[in-house]
């Protein structure tokens, strides 16, 4: 049944297509408390160089398609993951018997909420690249995690995407994207414009509303998106 939707424009453009439904990422299995401190001291010391690593990489690859601008928000992130006062207060929690993994969540917690609270909506949105780094630690400590994206063309649908996701998705799979959190001016918007890929974020009741492989037309120029459209609707984007 066509059901009409309506966000904020993010990235101009109109596209259509399946849409492909970015999984929310399930509760990790991980204790809260750690039983020896010095080997979830270890842990931490051993991911987060890792991630920084891997975050300089995708520096690297954004840099050559899209520019130095949009590559310094990964060296950004980066240098977020050697944090002195972040590692500070990783070693702190852990010395108060916390586990890698719930450290991480209070660490990056902390800095989070200070930012969402800001009536700024530039630093609000900043959070999100905190929740990114500290998404890529867990997975770190977990061992690696390998992330579901597209292998054929599709409109992305997520809850909020991140910077890493946003530009880890193969782009020639990728129509348009529609979340149903999300900001303008967060970092994820800023790549999505850069890349060419029509936006729409803050989009209520976008996950209830679309089923995987569901054909989705998205207006970032409107904010408009079409769950099911008909065919005016699609004339109208081709």
């Amino acid at each position: 049944m066509r059901t009409e939707l309506t966000g904020r424009a993010a990235s101009p453009g109109t596209a259509f297509g399946p849409a492909f439904v970015v999984p929310t990422r399930a509760a990790r299995e991980a204790p809260d408390t750690g039983s020896d401190p010095d080997r979830e001291r270890e842990r931490v010391t051993s991911a987060l160089p890792r991630v920084a690593a891997d975050l300089e990489g995708l520096a690297d690859t954004v840099g050559a398609d899209t520019g130095v601008a949009h590559c310094e928000i990964f060296r950004a992130h980066a240098e977020f993951a050697r944090d002195p006062e972040l590692l500070r207060h990783l070693d702190d929690a852990i010395a108060e018997g916390a586990s890698a993994e719930q450290a991480v969540r209070a660490a990056f917690g902390t800095y989070r909420e200070l930012l969402e609270r800001s009536p700024s909506e530039n630093l609000a949105a900043r959070a999100a690249d905190l929740h990114d780094v500290a998404e890529q630690a867990l997975d770190a400590l977990a061992g690696g995690v390998e992330p579901r994206v597209p292998t054929a063309a599709c409109v992305v649908v997520a809850d909020e995407l991140t910077p890493s996701q946003t530009v880890r998705t193969p782009r020639e799979h990728v129509r348009a994207i529609a979340c149903a959190q999300g900001s303008p001016v967060s970092h994820a918007a800023i790549l999505a414009r850069s890349l060419g890929i029509p936006a729409v974020v803050g989009v209520t009741g976008l996950l209830d509303a679309v089923a995987p492989g569901e054909e989705v037309s998205v207006d970032g120029t409107t904010g408009r998106v079409t769950v099911a459209p008909d065919p005016a609707t699609r004339a109208q984007i081709i």
